[in-house]
């Protein structure tokens, strides 16, 4: 393989090795109303266990949807996903890793004291 293959190659790979964040909902026509959003959210979080609060689950929905939206605009996140992440890797974002995602989604749940 001649050099200039073999560097396109590790370009190419290195691209899709630092994937991992998907931008929240930024980037492409995306989905659901936000209630739509909030109302499936909260009925996946309720049914994950018969103690969970109705009302805690449509919180911590709440909260976790609009996180998202707010670390996106915060991140300035790009798309596609690994176009952020190398660019995160190479210094020129701060962050935006899925590392960083969980953190302050963590952080904003916490906050919320939920039983």
């Amino acid at each position: 393989m001649s050099a200039d293959r073999a560097a396109l190659a590790l370009a190419a790979l290195a691209w899709l090795a630092t994937a991992c964040a998907h931008s929240g909902g930024t980037q492409g026509g995306g989905g659901a109303e936000p209630d739509a959003e909030v109302v499936a959210l909260a009925g996946a979080l309720a049914g994950l266990d018969a103690a969970v609060d109705a009302g805690e689950a449509r919180l911590a929905a709440q909260t976790a949807l609009a996180a998202t939206r707010e670390v996106a605009e915060v991140y300035r996140m790009t798309w596609p996903p690994q176009l952020h992440n190398a660019l995160v890797n190479s210094g020129l974002r701060e962050r935006g890793l899925c590392c960083h995602w969980a953190e302050d989604m963590a952080a904003r749940l916490r906050a919320l004291d939920l039983r």
